[in-house]
């Protein structure tokens, strides 16, 4: 439990703990999701799959913050290896910085 929240453990698989993440912002706020993205991070190996730094791209856009978010994005773009979802979180990154 963190906070107030069960979080389930992922054993190794990225979206299931993420999967709080996105319910947390959309009851809480983007500040409160991401304060929770940052204490899962903490707990584990730095993640190498994209969707946490999609997740956090997001929610930073949410919060209004265009230069964390276009990086969080490019990050996620660069980690994918779908040709697909890399041009997507690219253009998002691009969208968002300007």
């Amino acid at each position: 439990m963190r906070g107030n929240l069960p979080i389930p453990t992922d054993h190794g698989r990225s979206d299931i703990s993420r999967r709080p993440v996105v319910a947390v912002a959309m009851v809480h706020g983007p500040a409160a999701g991401l304060a929770l993205l940052s204490e899962l991070e903490a707990d584990r190996r730095p993640p190498r799959h994209h969707r946490p730094f999609a997740v956090r791209g997001h929610l930073l856009e949410l919060l209004g913050q265009s230069a964390e978010a276009a990086a969080a994005y490019r990050e996620a773009a660069a980690r994918t290896v779908s040709a697909p979802e890399r041009r997507y979180l690219a253009e998002r990154a691009r969208r968002v910085a300007s």
